[in-house]
């Protein structure tokens, strides 16, 4: 430790004897490159610095810095590719190999840090040597830092646009799929300004194939094979639609695995009897059930639909829509 008061300078103006430390020429910090920076880009540099410094100054051009390291450092993940290409665009850094990923063997990127002098690997049998730093940085002008600079922030400003619209796509496919197996109770059909508020519901999906949905009537009687029905309920008369005659249990098996998650179709075969996949395949339309299977998918499907709506029966004068005989007869 230095001196605390001396006549000299070097007592006390001079690096920390304990620790390790760099330097920065006045001709770096004073250049377009460095004043360009963007706050995370002078976090990366930072980091690096630091990295240069753990190893003694003998591993410039092979630092390295995870995304996991420089999240924790203070740069935001989805920023960090912009960072590094900005550091990459004002020549204070170069990267010497990058990262892949979906390989057997995955190599995290290595650095070097042009304003300081750099290792280089020798030939095998041969000891690494170390050259001059390459200062690629004076080649910036105050022009080109402007266009990193501005490069940098359309790169940041579109990847906050891209993880917003992919939130909302995300947001939105959920949202869609609930509405085709959905509540339907006290919801509108078509548009908001002719359609019908539903009534007399009493379970919570429709059936549906693709993005075309078929609403039976509270009241009207299940179709046959091959038969058309209307859904006068909704002025939908000049609209006659052909139900397959699974898609009344297909739709309301979609509904529970919604209501149950991940684990459902597991749950629900093994009490049915067939294969996961099997289930799976059956609610996509890709396959049918045996009669025994369907039957006791019925069963289930049944109970479930009396025992969560069983109060709501006794409390309005109501058919429900996926009762064992609706569900028997449309088969």
């Amino acid at each position: 430790m230095g001196k605390p008061l001396s006549p000299k300078i070097k007592d006390v103006g001079g690096p920390p004897s304990d620790q390790a430390w760099v330097w920065a020429s006045t001709e770096l910090m004073s250049s377009p490159a460095w004043r360009a920076r963007s706050i995370y880009c002078v976090r990366l540099i930072e980091f690096l610095q630091i990295e240069h410094m753990a190893h003694g100054g003998y591993e410039n051009g092979k630092l390295k810095a995870t995304y996991d390291q420089l999240d924790r450092f203070g740069i935001p993940r989805k920023y960090i590719k912009a960072t590094i290409q900005e550091a990459e665009g004002l020549r204070l850094i170069e990267v010497q190999q990058g990262g892949q990923k979906g390989v057997v063997e995955n190599h995290a990127s290595l650095y070097r840090l042009t304003f300081y002098h750099s290792s280089v690997k020798g030939r095998p049998g041969e000891r690494s040597y170390y050259v001059a730093p390459s200062n690629e940085w004076k080649t910036i002008t105050a022009e080109m830092a402007r266009e990193v600079e501005r490069t940098a922030t359309e790169a940041r400003s579109a990847s906050r646009v891209g993880r917003s619209e992919r939130s909302k796509r995300s947001a939105g496919d959920k949202r869609n799929a609930s509405s085709r197996v959905g509540n339907l109770n006290g919801s509108r059909v078509g548009n908001s300004d002719d359609s019908e508020t539903m009534q007399n519901q009493s379970l919570n999906e429709v059936p549906y194939a693709g993005t075309a949905i078929y609403i039976l009537a509270p009241h009207s009687e299940p179709p046959g094979d091959g038969q058309t029905f209307t859904a006068t309920a909704f002025d939908l008369e000049t609209q006659p639609v052909v139900v397959p005659p699974d898609d009344t249990l297909r739709c309301a098996l979609k509904s529970r695995l919604l209501d149950l998650g991940r684990g459902g179709v597991s749950g629900i075969a093994r009490a049915v009897g067939v294969e996961r996949s099997t289930l799976s395949n059956f609610a996509a339309g890709r396959t049918d059930l045996g009669n025994g299977p369907r039957q006791r998918l019925i069963d289930l499907l049944t109970s479930v639909e009396e025992s969560s709506h069983g109060k709501q029966e006794q409390q309005q004068d109501a058919t429900p829509l996926w009762s064992r005989h609706n569900i028997a007869r449309a088969s």
